[in-house]
C-alpha cells in the first residue's frame, strides 16, 4: 500500500530543528535554520523523511540592519530579510522573524495541506506562535525529483500558481508586489 492508498493522519507530521551561528551576517542578527519535517506511524522503523526547510531565524525583526545583514549572507536572505524588517516596523508586535530560504516535500506528501500545521510547529518548538512571529518566503517551485528550480515558461507558471495556492491556503499572502510572500494574521 503506498502513502497516497493509506489512511494518512496528518498529527503524526513532525519536525525537528537545527539552529547554528550565520558567522556571515556581521551584523550577528541572523541565526542559520534547518528543519527536518517526519511522519512517524508507528511503524517499527521508526519516524521516516517527507521533507526539510531552511532559512534564518532572527530575534530583532524589526531591526534596521536587518536587511544589511541579510545582504552580507546573500541575495535570497536580503530579499526575506528586508520584507521582514519592513513588516515588522509597520506591524510592531513581533518578537522573532522566521525567514524560509527552501521548504520541501517528498512528492507524494504535496498537496496535503500540511504547509501551516509545518509552520505552526517549528514556531511551536522556537516559543512563538503566529501572532509573535513575522513569516516569509519566496514561492519558488522546485522541479520533482530534485531538479532544482523550473526554467521559465508555462509549466513553471503552472507550478507557480499551485505552489501559491497552497501559501495562500495556508495563511501566507503577497508582500505588497514584491516576490515575497508573509504570513498574514
Amino acid at each position: 500500500m503506498t502513502q497516497d492508498e493509506e489512511e494518512f493522519d496528518p498529527e503524526l507530521v513532525d519536525v525537528s530543528v537545527r539552529i547554528e551561528r550565520e558567522g556571515q551576517d556581521g551584523y550577528n542578527a541572523l541565526r542559520s535554520l534547518w528543519v527536518e519535517i517526519t511522519y512517524d506511524d508507528d511503524d517499527a522503523d521508526g519516524p521516516k523523511p517527507i521533507g526539510g526547510m531552511n532559512g534564518w531565524i532572527t530575534l530583532n525583526p524589526d531591526s534596521p540592519d536587518l536587511a544589511d545583514a541579510g545582504d552580507c549572507v546573500g541575495h535570497d536572505a536580503m530579499v526575506l530579510t528586508a520584507a521582514a524588517a519592513a513588516i515588522s516596523q509597520k506591524h510592531s508586535r513581533y518578537w522573532l522573524g522566521l525567514l524560509i530560504d527552501r521548504f520541501w516535500l517528498d512528492e507524494t506528501w504535496r498537496g496535503r495541506r500540511l504547509t501551516g500545521r509545518i509552520v505552526d510547529q517549528v514556531l511551536d518548538l522556537l516559543q512563538r506562535d503566529r501572532d509573535e512571529a513575522v513569516v516569509v518566503l519566496v514561492p519558488e517551485p522546485q522541479q520533482l525529483g530534485g531538479g532544482g528550480p523550473y526554467p521559465d515558461g508555462p509549466e513553471r507558471d503552472q507550478a507557480k500558481a499551485r505552489l501559491e495556492a497552497a501559501y495562500k491556503t495556508a495563511g501566507f499572502r503577497r508582500w505588497k508586489k514584491s516576490s515575497v510572500w508573509w504570513l498574514a494574521k
